[in-house]
Formats: structure tokens, sequence, C-alpha cells
């Protein structure tokens, strides 16, 4: 007999309810449960390029993979995020929205400042630690970001703006290849809690208030050259930071229909873009997800095709991007297992069987149709336990929650 508060639970929730899509939310924060061998090729050629990187093999690698439609692009790229957070000495950067094609360069530098503002397991800023290691470097110091946090507001007492333009004067020295010191006295600013929201606003490109652009010694940008002038303030971004990180920049969701004024797709300008990080970053790594479809008739049709394929698959032999495959049933048995497990640890339960309320012989004969992570989901959703609650109301609790854990 199985135990009534399970069925009581089961009655009352259904993890698989709206959760068969991966939102930017979850790249970033807590994301679904994942079963780190399927697929793990894909994941694994990054984590090989990244250790290539560190060893000194390669400077910069591309990499592209292509599904079909809800087979787990976004999956991968949430678990590498995931796995290189635990790690010290990488740098992501995550694209997936595309709002104005006509600016992309000036899309991507946001998307650049926004990712170093995400937290790291230590609860600071990817700016923050970038800038504590600047310091560290030219004063041959080992104070933690927190330490020069929490320092931060007595050396304003002690010296007013002094001290942000004494350390980048002296960074700028010790980094000649910076042409642009304002950076640098940008990033020194993200230490201070009063100036940091400022000086990641002005590092997205915007601009501040002239007070406080002077306050903090930051000429504003000119919003007729912000397009223009967006990708070498980027480049230099990226070549401050590569001295302390790898930098692995992924570009998602790139199988849009929108149209940029000189009639190339999403993929296609991205692609161009790619290419450029990929001839000036001092390193990194490249990572792009796509339809088959849109790598064939799209990338594949682009001016200098070679140049581009080149950079964006440069670590496989054949030239060719890397495809996802479909669920067998081992996968299938091993996410529900894995998506099950989550939520009866959550609520501190133990189920009559490890696939409970679910068949396993039910579930094997699903996988033969090799379904997608997605179609997968799906199924478990509609088929966990039929309960009188509204429909909606499963995917409503689930959209909440979403949007009360994406607050920053």
């Amino acid at each position: 007999m199985t135990d009534s508060k399970i069925d009581e639970l089961i009655r009352e929730k259904n993890p698989f309810s709206g959760n068969f899509v991966v939102r930017p939310s979850q790249i970033w924060g807590k994301s679904f449960p994942d079963v780190a061998s399927i697929n793990a090729h894909a994941s694994n050629a990054v984590f090989d390029a990244i250790e290539k990187i560190r060893k000194g093999q390669r400077e910069t690698v591309g990499i592209t993979i292509t599904a079909e439609r809800g087979l787990g692009k976004s999956h991968i790229i949430s678990r590498i995020r995931h796995r290189i957070q635990a790690e010290n000495g990488t740098l992501f950067i995550y694209m997936s929205k595309y709002d104005n094609l006509n600016q992309i360069q000036y899309q991507f530098l946001q998307t650049v400042a926004s990712s170093l503002r995400a937290f790291t397991t230590q609860k600071i800023m990817q700016w923050q630690e970038i800038a504590a290691a600047l310091i560290n470097e030219v004063k041959h110091w080992n104070y933690t970001p927190q330490q020069y946090i929490n320092g931060f507001p007595n050396w304003l007492i002690k010296s007013s703006n002094k001290v942000v333009n004494i350390l980048t004067e002296i960074i700028i020295k010790s980094k000649p290849e910076i042409t642009n010191p304002y950076i640098i006295k940008a990033i020194l600013w993200t230490l201070s809690s009063a100036h940091s929201t400022y000086a990641n606003y002005w590092l997205s490109g915007f601009e501040l208030a002239p007070t406080q652009a002077e306050d903090m010694g930051l000429p504003n940008h000119k919003k007729e050259d912000i397009e223009a002038e967006s990708l070498k303030f980027v480049r230099q971004i990226l070549e401050i930071t590569s001295d302390y990180k790898i930098p692995v920049i992924c570009f998602d969701e790139l199988d849009i229909a929108d149209i940029a004024d000189n009639g190339f797709t999403a993929a296609q300008i991205v692609a161009s873009l790619a290419k450029d990080l990929y001839n000036n970053l001092k390193k990194g790594v490249l990572l792009l997800a796509m339809y088959p479809d849109t790598w064939n008739y799209q990338i594949r049709s682009l001016p200098q095709v070679e140049a581009v394929v080149d950079r964006l698959v440069s670590d496989q032999s054949d030239r060719q991007p890397i495809a996802l495959k479909y669920l067998n049933s081992d996968d299938v048995v091993a996410v529900v297992h894995q998506w099950l497990q989550d939520f009866y640890e959550e609520y501190k339960q133990i189920p009559p069987h490890f696939l409970y309320p679910f068949n396993e012989a039910k579930l094997r004969t699903l996988g033969k149709t090799k379904p997608t992570v997605r179609s997968l989901l799906k199924w478990c959703a509609d088929n966990f336990i039929p309960d009188n609650k509204h429909p909606v109301e499963a995917y409503f609790q689930q959209e909440l929650a979403k949007l009360e854990g994406s607050i920053d």
C-alpha cells in the first residue's frame, strides 16, 4: 500500500507542469534536474576546450551545437553554466535575446555587462572578482573581493575618490594594451556598494546623470557613436577579464525569424560577430546553439562561409557541428528518475519505488519512440496523476515561483 502522504503530495503538486522550456533565469539560477550522461559528448566538448585553453594548448575554440526543437540545447548550456560556476577561473557570458539586430554590437555589450553582474556561488559579482584580481596583481596583495567591498567605504572616507584614480593609474601602467582607462576605473567602482549600480550601468553602455559621471570620473557615452564603439568596448573588457578568467561566450535561441536591415538573419549576424570575437579574443570558448536547418541554410549561405565555419567549429576535425541525440529508453528512465528524486527529496518523502507513480515498462516503451526532452516532460506532466484542480493553476504557480526566483 502506498503512503497516503505521498499520494496527497502527488495530487497537490506536479513537478513537471510548466517545466518544458529552459528559461534564461534557469541558465543563471536554479535549473531543471540534469542527467549528466545525456548528450555528454556536447557538454564535454566545452569542458575539454576550457581545459586545453587552461593548459595553454589552445587560445580560442569555437563550438556549435545543433538539435531540433526541444531536444535539449538550452539544457546543455545550463549544465555547462552550473558546472563551471562551481569552478574558479571561468567567466560565463550568455546571450539569448536579439531585440534589435541592427544594433547587435551594442546589445552584445549589454549582454557582457549583464553576465558580469551575475553573482557567483560566494554572492560576489563577476565584475567584483575581476576588480579584486586587478588590485591584487599590481599591489601584490591577496585580499578577497568581499574584503575589498567591506573596506571600500573607509577608503572613500579617507581619500574621497582619489583611491580609485590612484589604483586606476597603477593598473594602467601594468597593462599598456588597455587603451580605455575608464573601463578599469568603472570596474574598480563595482567594489563600492554606493557606486556599483552606477558603474554597472555605465559599463553596459548607458549614460549616467552628469553629476554622477563627474563624481565617478567617467565620461558619458555618446548615443550616436554607441553601436560603432560597442565592439571596441567589449574587446577591451574581454582583454582585461581574460587575464584572470577564461571567457565562455554562449549564443542561444538563434532560430528566430527576424531580419536585420541588411537582409541577414539573427543566426547570420551572430555568426559574423562570433567570427570577429574569435579573431580578436586573447583566449576563450565561443558556443553557438541552433537548429540543423539554421546551420545548413543560413550559416552555410554566408559570404566567405569557410572562414566562418572554420571558427564556429574550430575543434571538430570534420568541420561539422556537434549534433544532439534523441532520448532512448535508458535515457527516459534516467531523466524521470532524476526529476522524481529531486521532487521527493524537496518534500522529504520516500516513494514506494524510484519511478513512482510511473511504470518503468511504459517509460521504456516511450523511449523506443526516441522522444525529445521537451516531449518527455510534457508526457510526464500529462500522465503524473489526474486531479480535480483547474489545469491553469499548476502553470500559474510554476510561473509565479520562477518570477519570484528571478527578481534581482
